[in-house]
């Protein structure tokens, strides 16, 4: 799993959140996908987006299910997705903020399932 933290509420729209963050994850030598993915933060529910790419292919728009301060991400908060598409060897997995946070910084967990 790997767990991103926004450094503030408020980053900027288009801020790939993996790369910024320097996390290792960016890119992989085996194949791979998001078996779940968890967004909580914000003011609001669903006020707060990002956007999942496996290198230039969009897989889709996930909102913070739960607002608050920074916490954890419950079961409730996680959504499945089907393992329909694969991040391939040595592509960038990128998790770009769509609509920013507005006073509490995002968390979102990425469950993550390497193959191959």
């Amino acid at each position: 799993m790997i767990v991103l933290t926004e450094t503030a509420a408020g980053t900027g729209v288009g801020t790939n959140l993996i790369v910024s963050l320097g996390t290792r994850a960016v890119t992989s030598p085996r194949y791979r996908y998001i078996r779940r993915i968890g967004v909580t933060g914000s003011s609001a529910a669903y006020n707060a987006s990002v956007d999942v790419f496996y290198g230039q292919t969009y897989i889709g728009t996930f909102f913070n299910t739960t607002s608050g301060a920074v916490g954890p991400v419950d079961a409730k908060d996680f959504m499945t997705l089907a393992p329909t598409k694969v991040c391939e060897p040595g592509e960038q997995l990128s998790v770009v903020i769509s609509k920013s946070s507005a006073t509490n910084a995002m968390t979102i967990v990425l469950d993550i399932v390497e193959f191959g």
